[in-house]
């Protein structure tokens, strides 16, 4: 497997990818891969700085009742 089918494969992480026939082989790519490595380590760091900088705001409750 190269690194753009596990990329595909465990996309948006390793931990969060849909389990198919094809997960094991990309588990592995990753853990014998320092790239595919430094690209998940890239991934998550950028997903945290997003829901640092987004917050956690809720909609107002009129919205959430239109939208119910």
């Amino acid at each position: 497997m190269n690194c753009a089918e596990a990329r595909r494969v465990l996309y948006p992480a390793p931990d969060k990818c849909l389990v198919t026939t094809d997960t094991p082989r990309a588990m592995q790519h990753v853990d014998e891969c320092a790239s595919c490595q430094s690209y998940f380590d890239a991934q998550s760091h950028w997903s945290a700085l997003l829901k640092q900088k987004i917050g956690n705001d809720h909609a107002p409750d009129p919205l959430r009742e239109r939208v119910a």
